[in-house]
């Protein structure tokens, strides 16, 4: 073999083994940007996990500032939060290539869509407990405006019997509306279990004071309580099962 050829045979060993070399780079190129592109993806989806476990703790948290300020505000920030939390489980199914995770991301968003569903429904309970709780307010001044006239015409006759049972209602009255706006304010059970209580503890007086009237302005008027306290019966119970009905909820949260 001449020189020339020699070193010809040279390049051309030359020129396959950086060819090799070449094609080994592109390979491992390959490879290593399929792994940085996993990486970046397994990234993503973790980030998602853990914004989501933020996004969850932040929903409860704003339920539980709503079932105590009653601030319409805290609201928002509940759909918010739910819809953060609904938007990052689609976005982890979408991003992750496993199976297994994909239904994983799934049962989460099941999980965000009925615990939202929870929280509606204390929110209704705590509204309810609100408007029902105004409506006792709004008997009281009928209730009120009842005893006032009977205790001004008892004084008128001289009915003495029937001025007592007026000071025993008022007094009974003004503790049943000191406990309905205990359980409106803290929706506890037992404060429940002593609004009811002071309000079906003012029959007895309410029937001895229809006893002792005497006129038929004042029988009119002992009906009138009666019913107003029929009413206050029925609110109490009212505002005790939505009181209730939130307790449950917030335990399954």
């Amino acid at each position: 073999m001449t020189t020339r050829q020699k070193i010809i045979a040279g390049f051309v060993v030359m020129i396959l083994l950086i060819s090799g070399i070449a094609v080994l780079g592109y390979i491992d190129l390959e490879k290593s940007t399929a792994g940085f592109n996993s990486y970046r993806r397994n990234a993503r989806v973790n980030t998602a996990v853990s914004d989501m476990a933020t996004a969850m703790t932040r929903t409860g948290q704003y339920t539980a500032n709503y079932v105590v300020a009653r601030d319409s505000a805290f609201v928002q920030n509940i759909n918010q939060a739910s819809e953060t939390f609904l938007k990052l489980t689609a976005d982890g199914e979408a991003e992750t290539q496993i199976v297994e995770r994909k239904k994983t991301f799934q049962a989460l968003a099941d999980l965000g869509r009925r615990v939202k569903v929870t929280q509606d429904t204390i929110i209704r309970d705590v509204d309810e407990l609100q408007r029902v709780y105004r409506e006792v307010r709004a008997s009281y001044h009928a209730m009120d405006e009842a005893l006032t006239k009977m205790a001004e015409q008892a004084l008128g006759v001289g009915n003495i019997q029937v001025v007592y049972s007026i000071t025993l209602i008022q007094r009974e009255f003004a503790h049943c509306l000191a406990a309905l706006g205990r359980l409106a304010e803290s929706g506890g059970e037992a404060d429940a279990k002593t609004a009811i209580e002071r309000v079906a503890g003012m029959q007895d007086d309410l029937n001895n004071l229809a006893a002792g009237v005497q006129t038929a302005e004042g029988r009119t008027l002992a009906r009138t309580l009666q019913e107003a306290h029929k009413n206050l019966s029925s609110y109490a119970n009212a505002m005790s099962a939505a009181a209730k009905s939130y307790r449950e909820h917030f335990t399954e949260m």
